[in-house]
């Protein structure tokens, strides 16, 4: 399990290497994911209050959107989730 989490991470480390900037972002909203899946207004809220300091909505869609696109994330009855049972567990530690 160590392996696969170790993995995970790194590959979500090459998908952040173009993305300097909201890399913190993109971490955060992946744990609050992994706790358990959230809305879309919940991720706002949690990574605004983590970050301290306000989002707009359209870099949070565009964030969900890469992550999405990228097969990170899955969203499933309009919740956003981890794509593995392996990514949450791997955000989560």
């Amino acid at each position: 399990m160590d392996y696969a989490t170790t993995l995970i991470r790194r590959e979500f480390e090459n998908f952040l290497a173009d993305k300097a900037v909201a890399r913190d972002r993109y971490l955060t909203i992946m744990r609050i994911v992994s706790r358990g899946c959230a809305g879309w207004g919940e991720i706002k809220n949690g990574l605004e209050v983590m970050l301290g300091m306000e989002i707009s909505d359209s870099r949070i869609s565009e964030y969900l959107r890469q992550l999405l696109d990228s097969a990170w994330i899955v969203k499933p009855n309009n919740k956003y989730c981890p794509a593995e049972p392996l990514i949450g567990k791997a955000f989560r530690a």
